[in-house]
């Protein structure tokens, strides 16, 4: 709606605007979806907070997918409230049965303790971990805050 307004503002048509809206491709690890030659990759992990961390894991849950997974990591820089937020976003993953979870962060590894997830202190346990463990034809949530440095573990699914 920004873009629109700001489009109008602008005296751009509303066919230009439409047009420029459908084409748009979002890059740099922020909302991409991405298919690779084994997964379905839905890619968020310049950015992390409560809010959009919980927007993600509710629309991920209502997808109607086989083999659904997510990868998540810390929402960083929110002080005294960080363990409170970690363990509410995976109460909120158990509440969505999305049970097939890698958390990464120390954070999210001591709210793993909620779950049955695997859990990693760094992006390179998990790259780790991958390489051993290789998942295929499953549709793959990634979000966590730029410093936890998910995109690292794209190039494995």
């Amino acid at each position: 709606m920004s873009a629109a307004c700001i489009g109008h503002y602008f005296d751009v048509s509303d066919k230009q605007i439409k047009a420029g809206l459908e084409n748009y491709v979002p890059a740099n690890n922020r909302s991409q979806v991405m298919q690779t030659k084994n997964n379905l990759l839905l890619l968020d992990a310049y950015n992390a907070n409560p809010s959009s961390m919980n927007a993600a894991i509710e629309n991920f849950a209502q997808m109607n997918k086989p083999n659904k997974m997510a990868i998540l990591g810390d929402m960083l820089e929110l002080g005294d409230d960080s363990a409170k937020e970690h363990d509410s976003i995976v109460n909120l993953l158990n509440d969505k049965n999305i049970s097939n979870l890698i958390l990464v962060g120390l954070f999210f590894k001591e709210s793993g303790r909620l779950t049955n997830a695997r859990t990693f202190s760094n992006s390179d346990e998990v790259v780790d971990y991958l390489k051993q463990h290789p998942v295929k034809d499953a549709t793959i949530l990634i979000k966590g805050s730029r410093g936890i440095k998910l995109e690292k573990v794209v190039e494995l699914l």
